[in-house]
């Protein structure tokens, strides 16, 4: 989840291209990287070491056999959750543009597109609460590429369009009606020649972010 415009915001076609600011993306954008799918990984492990444990247990103690089995079940069944997940979250970072892109720069192609909708997703507290933005653009074979990013409420200054229309005074951002722009905006984008389906948001142009 972004949390800042700070590298996202660009002036010109160097600044956009500039690959260090780019790497610096993939931190600012909170995906998960390699050390999270490890985490998962190693808990997973923990998780069966633990169960080996309750049911060595629960052979040796004939008096805590039920307990320990349910125990050994309850830990088997948390490893398959981790391992799901390791999974899950080492298949998003192979496609990752962002790492792929840091990595390989010259299989990646640089597209204009639009930033064309949010959803507002409500966190456990207001820090957690989020934007879920939904992106448009083409790849140069006309084909269309899947963008989606998160961004943190405190920052995210778009609304969707005739969504003012229903503020009324006592509503959360009525303090902001009129004051934001209006979606879609023009954004950069980035996606792997060799299978354009996903692609990354990469920067968008500095006259439309507003950091006050």
């Amino acid at each position: 989840m972004y949390t800042s415009w700070q590298h996202l915001i660009v002036h010109n076609e160097t600044e956009l291209h500039d690959k260090r600011r780019i790497k610096k993306l993939i931190r600012a954008s909170g995906t998960i990287g390699y050390f999270g799918v490890l985490a998962f990984a190693v808990a997973g492990i923990a998780s069966l070491i633990f169960a080996g444990f309750f049911i060595f247990q629960g052979v040796e103690y004939q008096s805590y056999k039920v307990s320990m089995f349910a125990a050994s079940v309850v830990m088997i069944a948390l490893a398959s959750l981790f391992f799901v997940g390791t999974r899950m979250f080492l298949q998003e970072v192979k496609i990752n543009p962002l790492r792929n892109f840091a990595q390989n720069p010259n299989d990646f192609e640089f597209v204009e597109g639009t930033l064309e909708s949010s959803t507002y997703v409500p966190g456990q507290s207001r820090r957690q609460d989020h934007m879920v933005v939904v992106g448009k653009a083409y790849s140069s074979t006309g084909a269309e590429l899947y963008v989606r990013e998160q961004f943190s409420t405190r920052i995210w200054n778009f609304i969707n369009n005739g969504a003012e229309e229903s503020l009324k005074k006592g509503d959360d951002w009525y303090d902001q009606k009129g004051k934001r722009k209006t979606l879609p905006v023009p954004a950069y984008f980035i996606y792997p020649k060799r299978d354009p389906t996903v692609a990354a948001l990469v920067g968008i142009d500095a006259k439309y972010i507003s950091t006050k």
